[in-house]
């Protein structure tokens, strides 16, 4: 950087400092350089904007990632497809799922990514009919397939209860388009099995897991399952098995703000400030006739409160969870959702919940009843 600034802006390298720095993981320079580059109307080519964007999935960098969308908005470069695809991924990921819509529709030159991509999102954001239509029609489209579509497939037959079209996809990965499961694709399976109470079948099928891929999510997914239905002997049968994999484990959440990550963990002392605004949710929600269970509260709630004190009023609130939400939490959330007066996005290892006005994205899938066919 030193030497560049003995040359002019037209000579410098653009495209080969910003690889260099995102190689380093030197992101506050590729933020600097991005500024630069606007103002100089530096040229950089649409394989180094895909190389920022990729780098903006960190969620301190958001920031950067609406600048380099503003910039290749500004100079042409949305049509290429490896852009589009970019930006409906990290819309996606950023809990913005409008924009990843529209960057899917504003892609002249989709290609297979591009509906694995939009397939993902759909599915990610609670609309596991939509994704389900993208996903035949991708079917129809090309005659190849891959691990992440089929991830997002067998997700959304897990949210609406089709237990038996989603055992029938999984037999098919291997039967039909020769790709090996991977231990995502099972701990979904579990997921499907789970949600319909199924529990015999569900042990049934982790029996027949090959033990390399018996994973920590498997049995995460088994003990948020068990959770929901209140079959808590199985719950603690599953949380067992998951300490034995991953003894470290925590529940941890986390909220960006101003660049800068808040996490919060269990039995954590918090600030006057967010104990307050903690205090004013729990009254407002009482007089709904929702009553916080204290000894429940969760780190999540934590998060929240502190973003609605460091939000401006009316913007969205987005937190992070490292492990599924339970019917009590989303129930809350709900409820929440009416009186913060702005949109609620909560992010579990399985996928983002909108809430607004007391209700979810998702509709309530917690309490839906599954469909053996």
């Amino acid at each position: 950087l030193k030497l560049c600034s003995l040359i002019s802006d037209v000579e410098i390298p653009w495209n080969l400092l910003l690889k260099a720095c995102i190689k380093a993981k030197d992101y506050e320079m590729v933020h600097e350089l991005l500024e630069r580059i606007q103002l100089c109307c530096g040229f950089i080519d649409s394989y180094s904007i895909c190389d920022i964007l990729n780098s903006c999935l960190n969620p301190i960098l958001l920031n950067v990632g609406t600048q380099a969308q503003a910039y290749m908005t500004k100079r042409g470069l949305i049509s290429h497809p490896a852009v589009g695809n970019c930006l409906i991924n990290i819309n996606s990921r950023c809990g913005k799922i409008d924009d990843a819509d529209l960057a899917f529709k504003s892609t002249p030159e989709k290609n297979s990514l591009s509906w694995t991509f939009i397939i993902s999102a759909r599915v990610n954001h609670g609309h596991p009919s939509e994704a389900l239509d993208l996903f035949k029609d991708k079917q129809w489209r090309y005659t190849s397939m891959n691990p992440t579509t089929f991830r997002s497939a067998l997700k959304a037959y897990a949210l609406m209860g089709l237990v038996g079209e989603a055992y029938r996809l999984f037999l098919s990965m291997e039967e039909v388009y020769h790709i090996e499961p991977s231990e995502e694709h099972y701990s979904i399976m579990v997921e499907a099995l789970g949600r319909a109470g199924m529990f015999e079948e569900v042990l049934e099928f982790i029996k027949g897991i090959v033990p390399g891929k018996l994973c920590p999510l498997i049995w995460r997914t088994l003990l948020l399952s068990s959770r929901v239905h209140g079959d808590m002997k199985l719950a603690k049968y599953a949380l067992d098995k998951l300490l034995e994999l991953d003894p470290g484990m925590y529940v941890g959440c986390w909220i960006e703000i101003q660049n800068k990550i808040y996490e919060f963990v269990s039995n954590e002392e918090l600030t006057s400030e967010v104990s307050d605004k903690l205090a004013e949710i729990e009254e407002n929600m009482k007089e709904l006739g929702f009553v916080l269970n204290r000894s429940l509260y969760q780190t999540k709630m934590k998060a929240v409160a502190l973003g609605l004190i460091s939000f401006p009023h009316g913007m969205p609130t987005r937190v992070i969870k490292s492990v599924g939400m339970c019917g009590y939490s989303h129930s809350a959330c709900r409820f929440m959702s009416t009186i913060i007066e702005r949109e609620l996005v909560v992010k579990d290892p399985g996928s983002f919940h909108h809430f607004k006005d007391g209700k979810c994205s998702c509709k309530d899938a917690y309490g839906s009843q599954s469909r053996i066919l």
